[in-house]
């Protein structure tokens, strides 16, 4: 989705951002475009900055060329109010971003207990909490009345009369709370970071990739590797992901892979990874597709489970509709 700025005055054009409502507090990467699409866009020869909030990518300095990102140890202010311009008057190849806080919004935060722990509030939609886990608990939740419109992730939770029971094996994990698209995610955790995979198949298994989203497919993964989605440890080395077709998972196409972290590193490929599906294919790089031929029934859940416990270099996936 593409964002038309407005054009304030002859040769320049202006957008106007909230810090943790319609841009990421901590964690931005984006760049200005010719068009409503691929084609002309502004590369790093192109566009400066002399902010001392955001730079201009290069392909050497930690952003890919004309990628906008923030400058290392700087953040917007949570409801920080900020204007990002482009000055074009010195021609398309001499542009200028200038970036200036114009005030700030009103918190409004909420008071949201999980498991008798407050959730700490990380932007204007969610909440988070760490905390130790133990598989079967049932864990009540207060600042939500219950649960009316939420999706609940069922590779970590079931509902019953309002309270939840987790599922996954006794651990550590961050839960995060997204009040605006009412559904929990779940990381594993050792210690303060997220979990790895470990080379004796503990840890957690990450997926990233296009087609692919919770709570819906309005939030697809893309490459984006801070929306890697942590498939749900069950236990015996054996890590599990349910999507719903239409809602989680494209019905004709997939193109995702696993992953033995939340970014880029070590990775599942061709190799590693291996299935007897007749629903899922593997790539020599590891990629997952639909076998040719194949579409998933709408409405359908189909459950992908890891299996390390033959190693990491000998992982069996198995795709299973419920």
């Amino acid at each position: 989705i593409s964002l038309c700025m407005a054009p304030i005055e002859k040769g320049k054009y202006q957008i106007t951002v909230v810090g943790g409502k319609t841009v990421n507090t901590s964690d931005i990467d984006f760049k200005f475009f010719h068009q409503n699409g691929w084609g002309g866009e502004f590369k790093h020869d192109a566009i400066s900055t002399t902010s001392n909030l955001l730079f201009v990518g290069n392909g050497e300095n930690g952003g890919d060329s004309g990628n906008i990102k923030l400058v290392d140890g700087q953040t917007f202010d949570l409801m920080g109010i900020y204007t990002i311009t482009v000055d074009v008057t010195a021609g398309i190849t001499n542009a200028l971003l200038t970036v200036k806080k114009e005030g700030e919004q009103p918190i409004e935060e909420v008071k949201i207990n999980f498991d008798g722990t407050e959730m700490q509030m990380v932007d204007s939609d969610n909440y988070k909490v760490e905390k130790e886990f133990t598989q079967g608990q049932e864990i009540t939740v207060s600042g939500i009345t219950g649960f009316s419109g939420w999706w609940i992730d069922p590779d970590y939770f079931t509902v019953d009369n309002g309270k939840l029971t987790f599922l996954p094996i006794s651990g550590k994990y961050r839960v995060t709370a997204n009040t605006a698209m009412k559904y929990f995610s779940v990381e594993a955790m050792n210690g303060n970071d997220l979990a790895t995979l470990q080379s004796d198949g503990t840890g957690a298994v990450w997926v990233i990739g296009y087609d692919i989203g919770k709570p819906s497919l309005t939030n697809q993964i893309g490459w984006n590797t801070d929306k890697g989605l942590c498939m749900a440890p069950l236990g015996n080395k054996k890590y599990q992901i349910t999507l719903e077709a239409g809602t989680n998972v494209n019905l004709d196409k997939i193109e995702f892979k696993l992953f033995h972290q939340k970014g880029w590193g070590g990775e599942f490929s061709g190799k590693e990874l291996t299935t007897s599906s007749d629903i899922v294919s593997i790539a020599n790089d590891g990629n997952l597709g639909l076998v040719e031929g194949i579409s998933l029934a709408d409405g359908e859940q189909y459950v992908f489970t890891v299996d390390l416990s033959g190693g990491n270099d000998k992982a069996i996936l198995t795709v299973t509709q419920k």
